[in-house]
């Protein structure tokens, strides 16, 4: 499973987080347990994966419809999977524009700090989400208006490895990730 906190500790409850099992998404607080499935990001015809929670209330997650795979322990769509966005709520998933229906894998989606920007994983071959030898890092604004930074200067070169799972720094200034 993948694990994302809500970044407003103060909830009620607090500590809230979201997590994927089993191809669906479900919220919880650390106390209370009371987990339960995120309404529109629980339905048997789409795998829902790899969520993380913005301070604006949103959820982003990776979304696909082909089998996933696992290896070593993690999971990983195999074809094209996209990046879609959710209120905390839940409701109806709205596609990320410059992180869906490209016809890549999208995933691995981590909101910077601020709110402002969605760093990602994109691999063009949409083979695998783990360990795709294409895996390049992206950015997309959280605002959806579709920009997207390639970030060409931080990927490996092509044939090089893959560059992906990113995390940001608690201030935001750094994006780190593995090549």
């Amino acid at each position: 499973s993948s694990v994302s906190w809500n970044p407003d500790v103060n909830t009620n409850p607090p500590y809230q987080y979201v997590y994927d099992q089993g191809g669906d998404l479900y919220t919880a607080d650390l106390f209370g347990g009371n987990a339960q499935p995120l309404a529109g990001a629980d339905t048997s015809m789409w795998l829902e994966a790899m969520p993380t929670w913005g301070p604006n209330g949103k959820i982003v997650f990776a979304r696909g419809t082909q089998g996933g795979t696992t290896q070593g322990g993690a999971f990983g769509f195999q074809g094209q999977a996209d990046l879609m966005e959710i209120s905390e709520t839940g409701g109806t998933p709205v596609a990320i524009i410059g992180a869906s229906g490209t016809g890549a894998a999208h995933y691995y989606p981590f909101f910077s700090p601020n709110g402002r920007w969605i760093a990602f994983t994109q691999s063009n071959s949409a083979m695998s989400t783990i360990a795709a030898a294409d895996a390049t890092v992206k950015m997309v604004r959280a605002d959806n208006t579709g920009n997207v930074m390639d970030l060409s200067n931080l990927n490996s070169a092509p044939g090089d490895g893959a560059s992906s799972y990113t995390t940001w720094s608690v201030d935001g200034r750094f994006l780190s990730f593995s090549s």
